[in-house]
């Protein structure tokens, strides 16, 4: 198993037990970058939880436990994860580079798409769609918005399976 899927499944196992999760110095100067990051759990394939942090200036050893403990216990859409449950579920992992505005049609599909307008912001990862209209299409349908003057930013990513 992949070191940071690890972390991130000993992140909510030591939430779980109420124990404090101690990371080894050697792991901290390993992943000290500050990548955004996403976390989404699974259930056979079904999401069971999702959370991250885009942009963070936290190194990734903070931002990644952190974001798995939200995606397991804080995602307004699925109750807490159990002890039962964290036995068979999947853990995916999307390293997210620094954003880049763009305008129009200037990304890619394997790149995650933030939109950001007074109405709020959400981000949409990659793969998600099959074209770069109905990408924008999905992120609009997320926030509900109708706002022209959004913004738009990409980032490349790196997925840990």
């Amino acid at each position: 198993m992949h070191e940071l899927l690890q972390l991130a499944r000993s992140a909510i196992e030591f939430e779980l037990s109420n124990q404090k999760l101690t990371i080894p110095v050697s792991f901290k100067s390993s992943y000290n970058h500050d990548f955004g990051v996403y976390v989404i759990l699974k259930e056979k394939g079904v999401e069971r939880g999702a959370f991250g942090f885009p942009e963070t200036s936290l190194p990734l050893w903070k931002s990644l436990p952190q974001a798995a403990k939200a995606a397991a216990f804080n995602d307004p859409q699925f109750p807490p994860v159990t002890e039962m449950e964290l036995r068979n579920l999947q853990i995916e992992i999307y390293l997210l580079s620094k954003p880049i505005q763009f305008i129009g049609l200037g990304f890619e599909l394997d790149d995650a798409i933030m939109i950001v307008s007074y109405q709020g912001e959400a981000i949409l990862l990659p793969n998600l769609a099959k074209t770069k209209e109905e990408v924008l299409e999905l992120l609009h349908e997320k926030l509900n918005i109708t706002d022209l003057n959004s913004n738009y930013y990409k980032f490349k990513t790196e997925i840990i399976k």
